[in-house]
């Protein structure tokens, strides 16, 4: 004789199932920025929120201030949204609008990671770049860049110590260009031309970390359109290259490490490509905005992918518990 479970236990399955449909075992890092209030610096801000894999406040160091400068990092309470990802709270904008000429601009906010992996790890998170230097008639050869990485906790402004780049404004290109590198001294790979004023999906995958020998740092770049025809081809990483605008990939030899001695750092700067050969060499003559969210890294692409469930998957789950409930109370009369 078949047991029916009981009405309770049904309950619990079904909540259990419509758990793991939304939750990421192994995830390793998620920032939404789900700090409620409103607008202001995220420099001192203790992480929370939901935030998983991350310790401590947020600290930003900028380059030249006075004069009109403008070097920003500020938590909006309002956030990105992207067709069905999950998404909470609110997001990191950056804005740098340098005045001074020969001077480098730049502002870096960072945060401690507080947890550790090695192998493949995938990273996602959606960016939105508002202005560039570009769109209000600045110098072509300035060298605006905006980019998140993984860092020493210790170095707070430099990047020597820095690996798993993902760049959403590149150095000294032509238009607004995305990018990844293993390494910080490593190629940034990547040549496709993304638009000012649009929300994009960034999803990375650097391979070996934690391991000798290096390793590989892959990027795709997805707006809406391409994301929901991904998804509907079910979503595969084997597919991502077939549907996205970018996909970017090169490698290093760099032992990389992600693990408590090193921190995420969000980055944006203007100066002149040439700035390491002296000041003589800056040039700063326009604006860069940038718009971080959903920050998450993962063991496996759904880690870092996570949708929202439609609404017929709840239905679902609530017409077969509905089903189960009747039907075992028929059999207890």
């Amino acid at each position: 004789m078949i047991k029916t479970p009981h009405p309770r236990n049904i309950l619990a399955l079904s909540a259990f199932t419509l758990a793991a449909s939304t939750a990421s075992a192994d995830l390793l890092v998620y920032e939404g920025f789900n700090y409620g209030g409103s607008d202001t610096a995220i420099n001192g801000i203790a992480v929370g929120g939901g935030a998983v894999g991350l310790t401590g406040s947020y600290a930003t160091a900028t380059g030249t201030s006075g004069s009109g400068n403008t070097q920003a990092s500020t938590y909006l309470a309002t956030g990105l949204s992207f067709s069905n990802l999950s998404t909470t709270g609110g997001s990191l904008q950056q804005s740098v609008i340098p005045k001074i000429d020969l001077t480098k601009e730049y502002v870096y906010s960072s945060v401690a990671l507080d947890t550790s992996a090695t192998g493949d790890i995938y990273g996602s998170m959606l960016v939105n770049i508002a202005t560039s230097e570009l769109t209000l008639g600045g110098d072509s050869s300035n060298s605006g860049i905006s980019d998140l990485r993984v860092q020493d906790s210790s170095n707070l402004t430099g990047n020597a110590n820095s690996s798993m780049l993902t760049t959403a404004k590149r150095a000294s290109q032509a238009g607004v260009k995305a990018g990844a590198s293993y390494t910080a001294n490593g190629p940034i790979s990547g040549s496709n031309a993304i638009n000012t004023n649009q929300t994009y999906l960034f999803i990375t995958r650097y391979t070996n970390v934690g391991l000798a020998g290096g390793g590989t740092a892959n990027l795709w770049v997805l707006d809406e359109t391409q994301y929901d025809l991904w998804q509907a081809d079910g979503g595969s990483e084997i597919d991502l290259a077939t549907y996205a605008l970018m996909e970017t990939s090169n490698s290093g030899t760099d032992t990389i490490a992600f693990d408590a001695t090193k921190s995420i750092r969000v980055g944006t700067g203007e100066f002149n490509l040439d700035f390491n050969s002296g000041s003589a060499n800056y040039s700063n003559l326009g604006e860069l905005t940038v718009t971080y969210d959903e920050i998450r890294y993962g063991s496996t692409l759904g880690d870092v992918v996570v949708v929202v469930p439609e609404s017929s998957q709840y239905s679902l789950i609530l017409g077969a518990l509905l089903a189960c409930f009747v039907g075992a109370r028929r059999r207890r009369a």
